[in-house]
């Protein structure tokens, strides 16, 4: 099991991350720090260490939840049908009312599981609970306990990170050294290592074969999925938490907030290697989805993966400009690629991520159309 802090907490049950973090990578590059020949560069902006997400049955990195997909609220469902796919129900921001006198449905953010894949597929790594003493110097501490959650072991699910150059600043060599930090090794990540934490992952380390996705042109309504944490500043460099198209690098463009969704954490890191926390971090959760009306339609290239914000290299600050699932006016459907390359492989999928026989397809499919029916 391991254990990827999601705040600091020092009281109480501790939550963690639902995948590894980019600074965990960067923390486990960094124990060979004396072996660059400019570890401050490599380390220090220089490389984007990207946080890790599951991969899902497609073969294909997953993106997290959007916090702007919206289900019927008190479905038991929550949006997710029993093939573990994203169902019919579920909308981008809330359906506008309707005005035939009827009790409008309420709607509530996807919550169920964290992650979604290009086809749909929910995505959920296991997750479970520990309970162990209070210590207060060192001794038990009478009649206390502390919750660890972790990332469950038996899950055995792969995960994906990039990690990527920012110009020239970092030469070939010490980018080989970087990758012989991880290629073929077993890695050993997470907090709490000296007990019975501390995961470990099989690593394999290869070049990125997808060719860069661009913003379609023509587009006059923008909306930004935060790949991960977004540690936005502004002019000044002052923690910011009122997002600007100048930030995401977009043409000019005004803040949509009612066709937006985000929620806000923060926490201070612990270093390892100066035994002491970091300064604290005021961001936006990754899942976050910002819009923006652009002044006039796009006409030139845009890449729509980008890096923003601060502490890039330590995996905040990365955003996915225009998704195809989040494509479409406020309460329209997301649309999904098929899932016909879906596929269950050991380490790919969680027990039980198997494909429905076709009388289950064709039962969810009369159900998804009654509940379409009802709804519309």
């Amino acid at each position: 099991p391991a254990i990827f802090s999601a705040r600091a907490a020092t009281e109480g049950a501790h939550a963690t991350a639902a995948a590894p973090t980019g600074a965990a990578l960067l923390g486990w590059a960094a124990a060979r720090y004396r072996e660059f020949d400019d570890p401050f560069a490599a380390f220090h902006g220089g490389v984007r260490f990207g946080a890790a997400v599951p991969v899902g049955p497609d073969g294909k990195a997953c993106a997290p939840m959007p916090k702007l997909f919206m289900a019927p609220k008190r479905e038991r469902a929550g949006g997710i049908g029993e093939d573990r796919r994203i169902d019919g129900t579920v909308r981008i921001g809330h359906p506008k009312p309707k005005n035939d006198g009827e009790t409008p449905v309420q709607y509530a953010e996807v919550k169920k599981a964290p992650f979604v894949a290009r086809t749909g597929y929910a995505v959920n790594p296991a997750r479970g609970q520990r309970l162990r003493t209070a210590t207060t110097d060192g001794r038990a501490a009478e009649g206390q306990l502390f919750g660890y959650e972790h990332l469950a072991a038996e899950d055995r699910r792969e995960f994906a990170a990039l990690l990527e150059r920012e110009g020239d600043s970092v030469s070939d060599d010490d980018w080989a050294r970087l990758i012989g930090a991880f290629a073929g090794r077993t890695l050993r990540l997470g907090r709490a290592r000296g007990t019975s934490y501390g995961g470990e992952y099989e690593c394999a380390a290869e070049p990125g074969a997808e060719a860069p996705e661009t913003v379609p042109r023509g587009a006059k309504r923008l909306r930004v999925l935060a790949m991960s944490d977004l540690a936005l500043a502004d002019e000044y460099g002052t923690p910011c938490v009122e997002p600007d198209c100048g930030m995401f690098g977009l043409p000019p463009a005004r803040f949509i907030g009612a066709d937006s969704a985000l929620s806000m954490r923060r926490w201070a890191p612990w270093n390892a290697k100066l035994q002491a926390r970091d300064v604290e971090r005021q961001v936006i959760e990754a899942g976050s989805v910002l819009t923006f009306q652009l002044d006039k339609a796009l006409d030139e290239d845009l890449p729509a993966r980008a890096a923003v914000g601060l502490w890039r290299e330590a995996g905040l600050g990365q955003i996915w400009i225009a998704p195809p699932f989040l494509a479409g006016e406020s309460g329209a459907k997301p649309r999904f690629d098929r899932p016909g390359e879906a596929q269950s492989t050991e380490g790919r999928a969680a027990p039980g991520d198997g494909e429905l026989s076709a009388l289950a397809e064709w039962c969810e499919a009369q159900l998804r159309r009654r509940e379409e029916r009802e709804h519309d």
